[in-house]
């Protein structure tokens, strides 16, 4: 069989087909941001997909409203935003800020395994939109 099975399913994914090499790994630009108080968030030129990891219930900086900023920067440069450990449920500013601004709330994985795949799909010119939302090799179970 030439399908990767994930959470007792099959997937449509090839297992040869999330190996890096049709794109190093180093081309594929991803913003790994990670929440503090004062959050320095960057410019997204060169930038192929931004990852937020938040605090224990979904929240992320946002008094200052840079943040909103910085989702309306990402939407006008087609950058898609993915938001990782939102609670199911919450309903804090920042989760409706998430909502507002289009961007992609994982389901409950560990961050560093949703930068991880992300990359990998990125290296594999695999759609980001579709796969970071399916489970692939039990990342989200």
């Amino acid at each position: 069989n030439d399908m990767i099975v994930c959470n007792m399913k099959e997937s449509h994914v090839q297992k040869d087909s999330l190996m890096p090499g049709k794109k190093a790994l180093e081309e594929c630009q991803i913003a790994f941001i990670r929440p503090y108080p004062g959050v320095w968030l960057p410019t997204l030129d060169g930038i192929d997909a931004v990852l937020l990891d938040t605090y224990h219930s979904g929240t992320f900086p946002v008094a200052d409203g840079k943040l909103a900023l910085f989702l309306d920067e990402a939407k006008e440069k087609q950058v898609p935003v993915f938001v990782a450990g939102v609670p199911d449920g919450m309903n804090y500013e920042t989760t409706k800020l998430y909502r507002e601004k289009e961007t992609y709330i994982l389901p409950q994985a560990s961050p560093i395994a949703m930068y991880i795949k992300m990359w990998l799909l990125l290296s594999n010119e695999m759609d980001l939109e579709t796969y970071m939302m399916l489970p692939m090799g039990m990342d989200i179970v």
